[in-house]
């Protein structure tokens, strides 16, 4: 039994036996009211006859405003959360439920217990928010084995033939074979980068740095490979642009900027602009003469393992994480990223960082566009 279900069962037996021992002719309501309103699970109290007598300003929130009590069970809590109770019967008893509140839908950690005369307890926490992660945590799991999962075959069947292989035949395998490998050594990379991005206890350095120098790094790694699709990759910086940060983390936003325009860009030019922006600090632009991005998916960009075009994204050797990861990476600094583009006209990212991260940017992490 995990710690949170022991908390919930021992706040239930605790409210019960101070119900047990109230005065008179059944609980003190307007003492109880008092005594729970303060607390962050929430608490309902049901008489014998299911009505709603009492409930405290936290499960008013997870369920709704109730109105005038008493009320009925049914009509009160909702048809899930009545079942659930209905189906605990007179034990103490624990368990989880979804219901559909005036905030959506919430799961919620369901803990009964009876008092006397057949009153009873009901102690409500919300686990929307735990559920959420561990729904994203399936998901991640689950598109990384698939990602993973397209190279490892192909790579196993190649080493396979190749045993038989000869001559050209037998090269092409091994070229084929390295490009797998290649494909791997990218994403295992990308994941790494990503878990370091959204690790909440990770905090980038904060050191001077050049942005210049940075984005004059990350264009020359990236010259020959513009040079051979034909395309002119170009940098404009516009005065100084002095900043206290993470350089890593910078070059590797702008790299996966970067790598991006040259991969989605068939003829024209890639440009990276650096200049003094009016907020403070620097902004950083990645413009391109590419496709473009369709109207319809691009406010899925930034998601993990997101791809616009599936098929040409997997021939440039990327791994989807890209954008998440400098989105990440990006709000971890105190910015914020924005993008304009429409089919055929081309695609700019802009890259608004601060002077210091420890005075982020109103807004910092969020996906803008324009």
């Amino acid at each position: 039994m995990s710690w949170e279900w022991i908390g919930l069962a021992s706040l239930a037996g605790g409210l019960a036996g101070w119900v047990a021992r109230s005065r008179g002719r059944g609980p003190d309501t307007e003492v109880l009211a008092r005594a729970c309103e303060h607390l962050r699970e929430g608490v309902i109290l049901l008489d014998a006859a299911e009505h709603v007598v009492s409930m405290n300003e936290a499960a008013r929130g997870m369920i709704g405003d109730v109105g005038e009590l008493p009320a009925d069970l049914e009509r009160g809590l909702g048809g899930e959360l009545a079942a659930a109770i209905r189906s605990v019967g007179d034990a103490t008893a624990r368990d989880s439920v979804e219901v559909s509140g005036t905030a959506g839908p919430r799961t919620l950690a369901l803990t009964v217990g009876p008092t006397r005369r057949g009153w009873r307890f009901v102690v409500l926490e919300d686990l929307t928010g735990v559920a959420e992660v561990d729904r994203r945590r399936r998901d991640f799991v689950a598109n990384a084995s698939h990602e993973l999962q397209t190279p490892i075959a192909a790579l196993m069947g190649m080493l396979e033939l190749m045993e038989e292989a000869d001559g050209d035949y037998r090269r092409d395998l091994l070229r084929r074979s390295t490009k797998r490998a290649e494909a791997l050594a990218v994403l295992t990379r990308d994941l790494i980068g990503l878990a370091r991005a959204e690790d909440p206890d990770w905090q980038p350095p904060r050191v001077p740095m050049d942005l210049a120098r940075v984005c004059e790094a990350v264009v020359e790694r990236h010259a020959d490979e513009a040079r051979a699709k034909g395309l002119d990759l170009v940098l404009d910086v516009d005065g100084p642009t002095p900043l206290i940060g993470d350089a890593t983390g910078v070059e590797t936003c702008i790299s996966n900027l970067v790598q991006n325009a040259i991969s989605f860009t068939d003829e024209g030019c890639v440009e990276v602009r650096v200049h003094a922006a009016e907020e403070g600090g620097a902004l950083i632009e990645v413009a391109d003469t590419g496709s473009g991005i369709d109207p319809s998916v691009l406010p899925r960009i930034f998601e993990r393992f997101f791809r616009g075009d599936p098929a040409r994204s997997r021939a440039a050797g990327g791994s989807g994480l890209g954008l998440s990861i400098v989105r990440n990476l990006v709000g971890r600094m105190g910015g914020r990223i924005g993008v304009a583009s429409r089919p055929g006209g081309g695609t700019r990212f802009s890259v608004h960082l601060p002077a210091d991260p420890t005075r982020p940017l109103e807004g910092a992490g969020q996906e803008l566009e324009g």
